[in-house]
C-alpha cells in the first residue's frame, strides 16, 4: 500500500534541498499524499 510522499522545499535548509533535488529530480515542492490510503491503513491497524 502506498500512502504517497511530499517534498516541501520551502521548509528545507540548503543542504536538504540540494540532496532532494539530486536524488528525486524535483525542481519544486511536490505533494502526492493519498489521504484515503492513510485512512484505510489506520483502519487496518485498528482491526488488529
Amino acid at each position: 500500500m502506498k500512502i504517497g510522499y511530499e517534498y516541501n522545499l520551502d521548509k528545507m535548509n540548503f543542504f536538504e534541498r540540494i540532496l532532494v533535488k539530486k536524488i528525486s529530480g524535483a525542481v519544486e515542492s511536490i505533494s502526492e499524499i493519498d489521504y484515503d490510503a492513510i485512512v484505510r491503513f489506520v483502519n487496518e491497524l485498528e482491526k488488529k
